[in-house]
């Protein structure tokens, strides 16, 4: 056992040894010196309070090994380096070495600097490129704010301040929660940087991409590589979104999607933006809106869809200009269009047509009432026409202030025309060898005599019950009954009935028009197919426009 004075004259030796050498690592006290062959030839254990210096990096430790040959040493308790002002680190195990200036600390390990403070069990720190990794779950808080970050690996710049973290990584703050397996962490900034699928979870909504940053600072981000939005019956999609948590904000690139679950449609364009705080989604570029259910689905075009959500009007969806749907049994096209989700509501401007089968329907606007996806009633407002093509050179017409047609299971049956109302209409006949129907008329004194009559009583704003036997006993113009016959039948038109009435009432079936009813003292002529006049064939304000239909979903975009 060595003696204090000796024990003393060691030390001090040592010291002097030491700041011979700016490389070696300087031991600056201990209260108790011993060598320990056990260990190694050159090994001193040090007990009690032991400070080292090395390279502007102070040491502390309740014990420790020191190898002056290998220049490096083991710590013990207590563990703590402190450099400078910007950087502390502590532990119960260092293992250091002065040459390459390597640390290794194992448990309870906790790195502070000015931003941040990391706690792990196992820390390797490379004093001079100041890189830390740790490999066994690290917990990284921000002095700055309340930002948590939960990792099984990372890496961590002190001279630069950023992370690299992988396996299990979790972002956690009040507002939001975020789960990914590959992160970038910018702690001078305070920008997150995504490099696999990450889901960001908060009270507003789930966010999900592949790719992309988030300024936790001011709350903006950026999401890319199958990008979604999720606020619980709304979703945003596209190959890249930005948002503004703020401002509730969000904008989408390329191959943009909006799907409401709760009110069954989609809305796809090229570009999107999604504004949580007014409630307004905007959709450009190709722009889609697909209204789907169970039995068909609407697909709609126009340059700009907005969908606006009101918790006290109802949710709506402009579409403008350029606007044309499809669905099997009825297609349109306007310059715009609202559809009205709290009602069912689809509302038609400027240069509005309906087609349905073969028939044609134009006013200034047309409202279409459906539900469930089933059309209901259909109301014209001013300039009403309806067309029904016969052939290229044949068009039963009608014409009024206003129209409103009836439904049933998606097939307009009946219409009323009130106001100004004018019917031209071609009479046939059938003969044998091709497929027809069976029409009568009443001559057109039996129509006067019987609609003067009948008109008494009635109330033009309401049409009368579909079997009304008031409706029966009306002036006609074409019988109520049709005959399909088994047998092939020809069309041969023997007319045209021409008439004025204010208000009229035609029935349909298979789109076709079979029976009209005139409700206010009608004033007709029926012509002779030979001595009807070629430039009476067409009422005024007759357009009929087939290039604007689309036969299909995809002419909506043509």
């Amino acid at each position: 056992m060595l003696k204090l004075p000796l024990i003393a004259g060691l030390i001090f030796l040592f010291f002097s040894a030491q700041g011979q050498d700016k490389n070696k690592i300087e031991l600056l006290g201990a209260k108790t010196l011993k060598f320990d062959k056990a260990i190694g030839v050159d090994a001193q254990r040090l007990i009690g309070d032991v400070r080292f210096r090395h390279k502007g990096a102070l040491m502390y430790c309740d014990s420790a090994y020191l190898y002056n040959q290998s220049n490096s040493l083991d710590a013990f308790g207590n563990v703590r380096i402190v450099q400078g002002d910007t950087l502390t680190l502590t532990s119960d195990k260092l293992y250091y070495n002065g040459n390459t200036q390597y640390v290794k600390v194992r448990d309870q390990v906790d790195l502070k600097d000015k931003e941040m403070t990391l706690k792990t069990n196992t820390l390797d720190y490379d004093r001079r490129t100041g890189e830390a990794i740790f490999y066994d779950r690290g917990v990284i808080t921000s002095l700055a704010n309340d930002n948590k970050l939960i990792a099984c690996e990372g890496i961590y710049n002190s001279s630069t301040e950023f992370f690299f973290f992988r396996d299990s990584v979790f972002l956690e703050n009040p507002n939001y929660r975020v789960e990914t397996d590959t992160l970038n962490y910018d702690n001078l900034n305070e920008i997150a940087y995504f490099k696999g699928p990450t889901f960001i979870y908060s009270e507003e909504n789930t966010i999900y991409c592949e790719n992309g940053w988030y300024d936790t600072q001011k709350d903006i981000s950026q999401f890319n590589e199958n990008a979604v939005i999720y606020n619980g019956h709304q979703k945003l999609m596209g190959d890249s979104i930005w948002y503004s948590r703020n401002e509730g904000l969000g904008r989408a690139y390329i191959d943009v999607s909006i799907q409401d679950t709760l009110d069954q449609y989609i809305i796809n364009g090229d570009y999107g933006e999604y504004n949580e705080q007014t409630g307004k989604n905007r959709v450009t570029g190709h722009a889609e809106m697909i209204q789907y259910n169970e039995l068909d689905s609407l697909f709609l075009h126009s340059d700009t869809l907005l969908a606006i959500r009101d918790t006290v009007l109802g949710n709506k969806v402009h579409a403008y200009p350029g606007v044309k749907f499809f669905k099997h049994d009825i297609q349109g096209a306007a310059d715009s269009l609202v559809f009205s989700e709290a009602d069912s509501l689809i509302e038609m401007y400027t240069d509005p047509v309906l087609w349905s089968q073969d028939l044609q329907i134009t006013g200034d606007t047309i409202l279409i009432k459906t539900f469930d996806g089933v059309v209901q009633n259909l109301y014209v407002f001013e300039n009403a026409f309806m067309i029904n093509e016969l052939d290229t050179s044949k068009y039963n017409q009608i014409k009024g202030r206003r129209l409103t047609g009836y439904f049933s299971d998606n097939d307009l049956y009946k219409v009323l025309i009130k106001g100004n109302g004018e019917s031209l209409y071609y009479a046939s006949e059938e003969t044998p060898d091709t497929t027809a129907s069976e029409m009568q008329t009443d001559s057109i004194a039996d129509v006067k005599n019987k609609s003067d009559t009948l008109s008494s009583g009635i109330d033009e704003g309401e049409p009368p019950a579909r079997d009304s036997t008031v409706v029966e006993g009306r002036a006609e113009i074409a019988a109520a009954d049709t005959t399909v016959r088994e047998k092939k039948m020809k069309v041969k038109y023997i007319g045209v009935n021409k008439s004025i009435c204010s208000n009229i009432l035609i029935y349909l079936s298979n789109n076709q028009v079979k029976r009209i009813v005139f409700l206010k003292k009608p004033n007709g002529k029926f012509h002779p197919m030979h001595k009807f006049p070629r430039e009476e064939a067409r009422f005024d304000g007759f357009i009929w426009e087939p290039d604007r239909r689309p036969a299909s979903r995809w002419d909506i975009f043509l």
